[in-house]
């Protein structure tokens, strides 16, 4: 399976945070402490409630269309180059207008190949960054207990090892390519922003995990009972 090539990340993405050269994480620590000295009490507090009022939030997003903006941007603090978080909603990938459209999880699921999901984890954070976002609503790690869930699709399946892999693929990858993703789980309603893509994605997929004593083990039914099915 091949993909089309993207552009180069756009600056836009982390705006004036920006840089080519690779920083420490005792460097990263020190402007983002710097940058806290700065702030306003009023600037944290709106960093923490969104961009916009709930209400005029709510109703721009009912007037406008979620689904057709490509882009939404909170807590932006522009005099200090802060560009806030840039969140583009998909776990089909950006989407916008010159992005690629991916399959749904549960169709990516049905691969059992957590290689390409980190392929398709990569090629998501390159448009998604070069389109200006620095946030992807990305993967969905919902245990599907039952199909009449009305997003059953955006999630991998029902059993709790073969998403944690697909969702650990694709999460690192994303990362990777200089795109945060959001590991959320829609039974318990809240999303994990991941800073660091190792056993963070894990312990966030493991959330879902129910352990059942006596039976075999989780790779061994990944790979011996449900892969070998398909």
């Amino acid at each position: 399976m091949g993909f089309t090539a993207v552009p180069a990340p756009s600056a836009t993405a982390f705006g004036e945070l920006e840089t080519s050269d690779p920083l420490t994480d005792a460097q990263i620590d020190g402007i983002a402490r710097g940058l806290l000295a700065q702030l306003t009490l009023e600037e944290k507090m709106r960093m923490m409630s969104g961009g916009a009022p709930f209400f005029q939030g709510t109703l721009a997003i009912h007037r406008d269309g979620y689904y057709r903006q490509p882009r939404t941007t909170a807590g932006a603090i522009p005099r200090l180059g802060i560009p806030g978080v840039k969140f583009s909603d998909g776990p089909r990938g950006f989407h916008g207008e010159g992005a690629t459209t991916f399959p749904q999880g549960s169709a990516r699921g049905a691969s059992w190949d957590p290689s390409l999901e980190e392929r398709i984890g990569d090629a998501m954070g390159r448009e998604a960054r070069a389109h200006g976002s620095n946030m992807i609503g990305a993967p969905c790690i919902n245990l599907l207990r039952h199909p009449a869930w009305g997003r059953a699709q955006e999630g991998y399946g029902e059993d709790s090892y073969h998403l944690g892999e697909m969702g650990a693929a694709l999460a690192h990858a994303a990362l990777s390519a200089g795109q945060p993703a959001t590991v959320w789980n829609r039974s318990t309603d809240k999303m994990t922003a991941l800073v660091d893509a190792g056993a963070r994605v894990k312990d966030a997929c493991a959330q879902v995990v129910e352990e059942n004593p006596g039976a075999p083990s989780r790779r061994e039914l990944y790979d011996s009972v449900l892969r070998a099915r398909h």
